[in-house]
């Protein structure tokens, strides 16, 4: 990934991370003792090694935002084969996708925002 740069525009003209070519991971992940995929970008940020956080965009995986052609914002999940194990998972323990991403959300929108999105998530799934 190093000839392609920091980041690569796909196909819909959005900045993404480079892939790996073979592997389909993202340059920036690393894996932990138990063999969890993380991102290197962010644990330098944790750690106090770098003054940036990951990109909000991957922060937010798999959901996907795209503006449609009145501005207003899509927010889409994205399936992809990669993380068919988490979708698994978050199945199992009743999580869905916007519960597990609850804090890139909230610093994407605003705990207002999430809060509107909780409360409507709630009223269509108790119907």
């Amino acid at each position: 990934a190093e000839d392609k740069g920091f980041f690569e525009i796909d196909i819909e003209g959005d900045i993404v991370t480079p892939l790996v070519p073979g592997t389909e991971e993202c340059a920036y992940c690393s894996f932990d003792a138990e063999g969890n995929c993380l991102c290197s970008i962010e644990m330098s940020f944790l750690q106090g090694k770098c003054a940036f956080r990951k990109p909000i965009s991957c922060s937010l995986y798999p959901i996907r935002i795209s503006k449609l052609s009145n501005g207003t914002l899509a927010l889409n999940v994205h399936h992809w084969d990669i993380c068919k194990d988490a979708f698994e998972k978050g199945k199992r323990e009743n999580v869905r996708v916007y519960q597990f991403l609850k804090e890139p959300l909230t610093r994407r929108f605003g705990a207002e925002w999430y809060e509107q999105l909780c409360a409507a998530a709630e009223m269509v799934l108790n119907q």
